[in-house]
């Protein structure tokens, strides 16, 4: 196995930097898969990555061994950025990536706001809907990005992830229209494709969210509550029907709030049986809390829809049992 092996400074920002060009600053906040993924990519690339994580002993490991990324052909490369469990001992960054589960946001706002300035670009790769407007609550000033990605990965341990697959990152500002959020989206654009990692700047990113919301609902509290891995679902006539329900209120909750998916009931069923195919052996996220005894992100998923159907008076039965099934489960 091959190992690429990528220096840091052990203060502030990361110095995982190139001496021939300065990159951009972030801060990842998170290590689970997806955090470290994308911390090792723009940290290889000579950016200057910082991890904010709340857990001493991993930051400690992670500082001590670094991140090790192992690609599906084989390949395996390791990158330095720099984890503290301290916002104080970060710089100001260009950007900040949220990458931790929903449910912690209110914590991680509060952290953000000890680094930041008017200028560092939030950008949230969050599972659900709702989670943009409470960000957009608390750090007014701030430009807001939205992400949604098809990249895979998978812990292999603390300090290392597996990359099973390449796939698009898509990016647009949470405020539609506005400027400095879609120049801001271009150039993370840019420095995602530079890093190696493929990703699109649109300007609208909303349809793109409730495609993927649409798709989560559809799995995964039907993988949580039947212990089923995404494939299996399929085997399942029942659940199939379910699922038919599951994606009709969707598409109904999002068509009052004025979101067009482009997609019939129908269409968005096979969406949904295609990704359940694509990842058939795949633990849903929401399984994989459960099993590590995690909360769930049930309330931003399957709830949000209920939640903003009762708003919109828009009935949504069976994401409301759903909801409440999934609540009353413990891992």
């Amino acid at each position: 196995m091959e190992y690429i092996e990528l220096e840091s400074s052990t203060k502030h920002i990361g110095k995982c930097q190139d001496i021939m060009k300065k990159n951009a600053k972030f801060v990842v906040i998170g290590p689970g898969a997806m955090g470290l993924l994308i911390s090792a990519y723009l940290c290889r690339d000579g950016n200057s990555v910082a991890i904010l994580d709340h857990k001493p002993k991993r930051a400690l490991a992670l500082n001590e061994v670094g991140v090790e990324v192992e690609e599906a052909n084989g390949h395996v490369w390791r990158a330095r950025p720099f984890v503290t469990t301290d916002p104080q001992e970060l710089d100001v960054p260009d950007f900040v990536i949220l990458c931790t589960k929903a449910y912690s946001l209110t914590k991680v706002l509060e952290d953000i706001k000890q680094f930041i300035n008017e200028t560092t670009v939030i950008v949230s790769i969050q599972n659900g809907i709702g989670h943009w407007e409470k960000i957009l609550s608390s750090i007014e000033e701030n430009p807001l990005l939205l992400c949604s990605t098809a990249q895979g990965a998978t812990l292999l341990g603390e300090a290392k992830v597996f990359h099973a697959g390449t796939g698009l990152s898509l990016i647009g500002p949470a405020r539609k229209g506005d400027l400095r959020e879609l120049e801001a989206s271009d150039e993370l654009k840019t420095i995602f494709e530079a890093a190696g990692l493929e990703a699109q700047s649109v300007p609208d990113i909303y349809p793109i969210v409730w495609r993927k919301l649409l798709i989560n609902c559809a799995i995964n509290p039907l993988t949580a509550l039947t212990r089923r891995k995404n494939g299996e679902l399929l085997s399942d006539k029942g659940l199939v029907k379910i699922q038919m329900e599951i994606v009709k209120e969707v598409l109904d909750v999002a068509r009052a709030q004025g979101i067009e998916l482009g997609l019939s009931q129908e269409e968005a069923l096979t969406l949904v049986h295609d990704v359940c195919k694509k990842t058939a052996k795949n633990t849903s996220s929401m399984l994989q809390d459960l099993i590590f005894g995690r909360p769930t992100e049930i309330d931003f998923i399957n709830g949000a829809v209920v939640t903003l159907g009762e708003k919109l008076n828009v009935n949504t039965p069976v994401n409301f049992l759903l909801t409440s099934l999934v609540r009353g489960l413990k891992g």
